[in-house]
């Protein structure tokens, strides 16, 4: 039937939001953990225009991490979406070794830490 010929509904009332706060384990237990993905046991080689790869050079120095992993992550956001990416950052942030020692100087393009002696 045409949508124009039906009788005008009632509208639905609809259900007010919840003002109920989960917590982070509630929030990380809704996406599915990608650990598997972590072990990087797959190379990709792909070729680049020198304008492209210099620039991915400067962007993965600028962010602290290699090309690889810079690149890893956005193929990851691309696939499976920004939250899923977020919720595998903050599961490994809590199973990371913790270092004392800070980066202090980028300026070199790598990460330099200065040891104390």
């Amino acid at each position: 039937m045409w949508w124009f010929l039906k009788k005008a509904q009632k509208p639905v009332e609809e259900k007010g939001w919840t003002s109920r706060v989960e917590t982070e384990e509630q929030l990380l237990a809704q996406v599915p953990d990608m650990s598997v993905l972590e072990r990087h046991e797959t190379a990709v080689k792909i070729w680049l225009p020198e304008l492209m790869a210099s620039t991915l050079k400067w962007v993965a120095d600028f962010e602290g991490v290699s090309q690889s992993n810079w690149v890893r992550d956005r193929l990851f956001v691309y696939v499976y979406g920004r939250v899923a990416h977020l919720a595998q950052k903050i599961r490994q942030e809590r199973n990371a070794i913790r270092f004392s020692r800070s980066a202090v100087d980028r300026g070199a393009g790598r990460w330099v830490y200065k040891v104390p002696q």
